[in-house]
């Protein structure tokens, strides 16, 4: 990735960084991602991807928290399936929804699960891996 979307990126975490609310929460709109697709200059599907990897890079690296990345990967999720339609076959944003899965997984116990951290057994092992993956 180059110097300048790396620059872009960077503006874009610190933008959510400062919507966060007490608990780590952060929030993304739908004009937001067709804003940051302009200004990373690609399509917005693709800048679902391009943020998803972004978000497991500082996820897996403990820059933001659990609760940012669910809540980035739940709002950004919920703009891709309410333009479902405007995906073509073939189309659909495969890292970001790897990414979406992964922090989704970490929002339940499951019974089998006992007492253990959904997040310690779902989402770190998932995100790493997507990481690893990537470099």
């Amino acid at each position: 990735m180059s110097a300048r979307a790396n620059q872009i990126l960077s503006g874009i975490f610190e933008e959510l960084a400062a919507r966060c609310d007490d608990e780590g929460y952060t929030i993304a709109y739908d004009a937001d991602l067709d804003r940051w697709a302009g200004e990373l200059g690609i399509f917005w599907l693709k800048a679902l991807d391009v943020l998803g990897a972004e978000l497991a890079r500082r996820y897996d690296s403990g820059a933001v928290s659990y609760e940012f990345g669910d809540s980035l990967a739940n709002d950004l999720e919920g703009i891709l399936i309410s333009r479902h339609q405007q995906v073509a076959d073939g189309e659909w944003p495969m890292l970001f929804w790897e990414v979406y899965e992964a922090f989704d997984a970490g929002e339940f116990r499951r019974p089998k699960d006992g007492g253990a951290d959904p997040v310690v057994l779902y989402t770190n092992p998932a995100i790493a891996d997507i990481v690893t993956k990537l470099d």
